[in-house]
């Protein structure tokens, strides 16, 4: 199996950046919102793992959004802390991809998906502004 650093960053947000893409086209449609949701999480997480992928931190198979924080604080805190809130959006990883009562939601679809947007932006933003290796 490759190693979770072996993708360069800009993939990991390209990546991303789909994901995004499909939350915003389902966000609007009350049956397709949580799915929506399931997306903005996963393009939060990417971003987070892109961050970590180019300071070379390593990370765990995971979509817990608090433990990629922790990671991103590590070497940046103001970012960590400024993007906080994506932590709740968590709880997206598992609903909607399952027939799960899971509700009620701390974050609503709608903010998830603008919190996806951004935090890739900002991370988008963070990765232009660290120097070349």
């Amino acid at each position: 199996m490759p190693d979770s650093l072996d993708a360069p960053a800009d993939e990991w947000l390209s990546y991303a950046e789909r994901d995004l893409k499909v939350a915003r086209i389902g966000v609007d449609a009350t049956d397709l919102a949580d799915l929506a949701a399931f997306h903005a999480q996963q393009a939060i997480e990417k971003c987070l793992k892109a961050m970590c992928v180019f300071k070379r931190v390593p990370f765990e198979k995971t979509h817990d959004l608090g433990y990629l924080l922790r990671l991103v604080r590590s070497f940046d805190p103001a970012f960590a802390e400024r993007w906080s809130e994506a932590k709740l959006v968590t709880e997206y990883a598992i609903a909607g991809r399952y027939p799960l009562d899971v509700g009620p939601y701390a974050v609503p679809p709608a903010r998830a998906v603008q919190l996806a947007a951004e935090v890739l932006e900002a991370a988008r933003q963070w990765l232009g502004d660290q120097p070349e290796r």
